[in-house]
């Protein structure tokens, strides 16, 4: 769905200006976690072809596991290298005749991850120049590498690329948890938590851009040294095929925690605090780092660069005549991206994806920051703003409640059937079921709970006619209010919108009527 959106949005400003030829398709990219995925559609956003990477499977020799490396107290990396590896399999698997028809492209890419660029990066990313290897480049134009284990593909992006343009060569991810002391530094700056998550939507997290940039800076001082500047997944992208390093979307700018919720620019007393952390070197060297300011969704941040039309076949590469080059337009966070792909396109519309976690979504005018939860930018209309939950506690907690209470072979029907035997409202009772331990609020216990109405703890089973059916409820009920309660001190009114719903869970009717009801 995040793709759709993505490729909805680099096609929409051509077609709604008439400049997209007759025939035109649309390219968007998703650089995840655990793979790179591309998406082709019409005009009509109808798909024509879909391409997938996955890291762990085509790039062994990584050593990777879902994407990325976990390390010593808390670090998470994943190698740029590979990154590159995934874009060159999938714009060289691509069909040909398809890629001369792509008239835009836009990107996707996981939240809060970067990749740091080398002063060497614009000079390398502008591709081979008059007398370096131009003809080398072209004369690998029909390369195919279909389906096999290739690192480095000829004459593509990860040969040209590493390791000159990158000071790190592994990025840090939003896996990490390493970098508290900075948050904490960030938080006593700016006079505490709440100041945090008003100012950039939400309060410090380890895994946010600027607390490891700022942990690298400690941590490495010869890789921040050789750090010209520093891109977002989503901008990495766009940089990548267009030659020179692009601006950030202002949605995903406010997963940073230094891009401000409510102008979308970097922000000036954040870009201070920053600075004053050890081996930083000053808040402009910080802001410096960060590059040019955040952009509106759906600007165009340039066109496919000649070299890279050449050497995948893009439109612009010398075979189509009097047409230029694909353009590109900036990327978005994975989140923001999903719930507009999703539908999410009006205040009140509500998303919730009912996976091993559970991941609150909703569109709303206004902005609300609190310490639980985020506040984004959206990265759909200028001035709305996205609200996101996440509970660690989802799919297992309920396969736990219903493998305990129904009998480990009671299946998802029977589930549902428990559910309706309870009444709407449940007479009060509230129940947690915590398989891990939780984010959304902090708890770090784990085990199952229950409260009345009077919040009173409560023994399921002394006295109640339907124990199994009563806590089924409890806990299903229990999640989507919280949802709604913390999803409404966050800024969202979703008494008049859509409730839209993805994952294992949407797929049991009972499950989607509580959280509609």
């Amino acid at each position: 769905m995040k793709l759709l959106w993505l490729v909805a949005a680099a096609g929409g400003a051509g077609l709604a200006t008439g400049l997209a030829p007759p025939g035109a398709l649309f390219l968007g990219i998703d650089l995840s976690t655990q793979s790179c995925t591309a998406v082709v559609v019409d005009g009509r956003l109808d798909v024509v072809h879909r391409h997938s990477v996955n890291f762990d499977e085509r790039f062994p020799e990584y050593g990777t596991e879902s994407g990325y490396h976990a390390g010593d107290e808390g670090t998470a990396t994943s190698p740029v290298a590979m990154w590159l590896d995934g874009l060159d399999c999938v714009l060289d698997e691509l069909p040909e005749s398809l890629l001369q028809q792509v008239d835009a492209i836009s990107f996707s890419g996981q939240q809060h991850g970067a990749v740091y660029w080398s002063s060497e990066a614009a000079r390398l990313l502008k591709g081979p120049q008059k007398g370096e290897d131009i003809e080398f480049v072209e004369s690998e134009l029909t390369t195919k590498h279909r389906m096999k284990s290739v690192r480095g593909l000829r004459g593509g992006l990860r040969e040209r690329l590493v390791p000159g343009a990158f000071a790190l060569a592994d990025a840090p991810i939003w896996a990490d948890a390493s970098t508290q002391e900075q948050c904490d530094a960030l938080e006593d700056a700016l006079g505490g938590p709440d100041e945090v998550a008003k100012r950039t939507g939400s309060r410090a997290y380890a895994r946010f851009t600027a607390n490891q940039m700022a942990a690298v800076a400690y941590r490495d001082q010869e890789a921040w040294a050789r750090t010209a500047e520093v891109s977002l997944v989503s901008a990495f992208g766009p940089s990548v095929l267009c030659g020179h390093v692009t601006p950030v979307d202002a949605s995903d700018s406010t997963g940073t925690n230094v891009g401000m919720l409510h102008d979308r620019k970097w922000g000036t007393r954040c870009t201070e605090a920053y600075g004053a952390m050890p081996g930083v070197g000053g808040a402009e060297e910080f802001r410096k780092r960060l590059g040019a300011a955040p952009v509106a969704p759906g600007t165009e941040v340039g066109r496919v660069a000649p070299w890279v039309c050449r050497r995948f076949g893009f439109r612009g590469s010398g075979r189509t005549i009097s047409q230029p080059p694909p353009s590109v337009f900036v990327g978005a966070g994975d989140n923001p991206s999903t719930a507009a792909g999703l539908g999410l396109a009006a205040p009140g519309d509500v998303a919730l994806s009912l996976g091993t976690s559970d991941t609150f979504m909703a569109v709303s005018r206004e902005a609300s920051p609190r310490l639980e939860g985020h506040v984004f930018a959206s990265c759909t209309q200028p001035g709305e703003f996205l609200a996101l939950l996440c509970y660690a506690n989802g799919g297992p907690s309920r396969e736990r409640i219903k493998r305990d209470l129904l009998g480990p072979k009671a299946s998802w029907d029977e589930f549902g059937r428990a559910l309706k035997r309870a009444p709407p409202g449940n007479g009060g009772i509230l129940g947690l079921e915590l398989a891990n331990a939780e984010i959304t609020p902090v708890i770090s216990r784990t085990g199952r709970f229950f409260v009345d109405q009077g919040d009173r703890v409560l023994r399921l089973g002394d006295g109640q006619a339907d124990p199994s059916s009563i806590a089924c409820r409890a806990v299903v009920e229990g999640r989507f209010l919280s949802m709604r309660g913390r999803g409404a001190a966050l800024g969202v009114d979703a008494s008049e919108g859509r409730v839209l719903a993805a994952g294992g869970a949407a797929k049991s009717p009972e499950i989607v009527q509580v959280a509609a009801d």
